[in-house]
């Protein structure tokens, strides 16, 4: 996803999968990059603001009225990047300041929010910046064409700037959700396979690491229930199952550990991690089970604790110590890669199957 040379996926994070409504995706699209970066309320006012705008101008909303509005939204709502959000924010920010301007007096915090919200996507007004090449053209995919059929995809972020990473991964994971939400029985539809999605550093995707607040020293963010809580919780019901990998347990929200059915947990060495994944399964790290406590800091490598809640059996809920299977495979060569990628497209056409089907570039 970062080395615009090779083979990158052009993902614009505005494209409305098909089948959603325009309103629920821009809200969720605003409340995972304000929780990714640290805004606020007043941040999320703004951006509601701009990105209405925007897709109001590229007639998503009125065609949602028409027939045949499912196919037709998704196409319309690629003319929204970030790029263009920046570039209306920035114009409102200078008619904000222009003294000739009748309509453009406000008060100091709407100045402020627009400057932390530009600082923000600042990314995006440098003209060579990966996040304006790769995630900031109208050219490229939305979320919902990186769904596969019964086939497995790797998306590599190596190298890609932090917090945006998380940003992108939690408007990928949000899409899955939503695209299963607006079709009748979601992945458990005949048309479609159950879908899992396997989320490294989930910590950081599920809650966000940015909590710079209002750039005075707060350390505070959005308040309530994430959009990731819902998720976790309600997935599975659609044939999406998500596995949350962390190495940061007690950073994650009780309610995402508590909606976890399984859980594998392997070395663990953080006090309070160790202390949350011992009461996870059941078990008190302070009186009876102290052993549990200091087994996990000593653990060998490839074993794990394994726990099931979703089970009628109260012996099938107790954990137990599994030892998993050495895979030893490198990672593969960029040779290697584009030899897959070449035979995938060789084996597309002469199924009759158009490039546009695939989403490498």
């Amino acid at each position: 996803m970062v080395n615009p040379n090779f083979h990158p996926i052009n993902l614009i994070p505005c494209k409305i999968p098909r089948g959603v409504v325009p309103q629920i995706w821009i809200d969720a699209l605003i409340e995972i990059y304000c929780r990714a970066y640290g805004l606020l309320e007043r941040g999320k006012q703004l951006m509601a603001e701009t990105f209405y705008y925007l897709y109001e101008q590229a007639g998503g909303f009125e065609a949602q009225d028409h027939p045949g509005w499912e196919d037709v939204v998704p196409e319309l709502s690629r003319q929204v990047t970030f790029t263009a959000a920046y570039e209306r924010m920035a114009y409102n920010k200078r008619m904000l300041e222009d003294p000739t301007n009748p309509k453009g007096k406000a008060g100091n915090d709407t100045r402020d929010a627009y400057a932390r919200l530009l600082e923000r996507l600042s990314a995006f007004e440098r003209e060579f910046s990966i996040e304006r090449r790769i995630f900031g053209s109208n050219k490229g995919v939305g979320v919902d064409d990186l769904i596969g059929g019964d086939d497995v995809t790797v998306i590599e972020s190596k190298g890609l700037e932090s917090t945006f990473k998380n940003f992108i991964f939690g408007v990928i994971t949000s899409g899955f959700f939503r695209y299963a939400i607006a079709h009748e029985d979601g992945y458990l539809a005949p048309d479609q396979f159950e879908t899992v999605l396997v989320i490294e550093e989930a910590n950081e995707v599920l809650t966000g690491n940015d909590t710079a607040g209002t750039g005075g020293g707060q350390q505070f963010g959005l308040t309530g229930q994430s959009e990731f809580e819902q998720i976790l919780d309600q997935a599975a019901g659609y044939g999406l199952f998500i596995f949350a990998i962390t190495q940061k347990i007690a950073d994650m929200p009780k309610s995402i550990i508590a909606n976890s059915g399984l859980v594998f947990a392997g070395k663990v060495k953080a006090e309070d991690d160790i202390n949350v994944l011992v009461k996870t399964i059941g078990r008190d790290p302070r009186f009876d089970n102290r052993d549990v406590a200091k087994w996990f800091p000593r653990s060998p490598t490839g074993w794990f604790v394994c726990q099931s809640s979703r089970t009628t059996s109260f012996t099938d809920a107790e954990p137990v110590l599994c030892k998993i299977a050495m895979l030893n495979m490198s990672a593969p060569s960029n040779a290697e890669i584009e030899e897959l990628l070449l035979r995938r497209e060789t084996a597309a056409m002469l199924h009759g199957a158009s490039s546009s089907d695939y989403i490498y570039s």
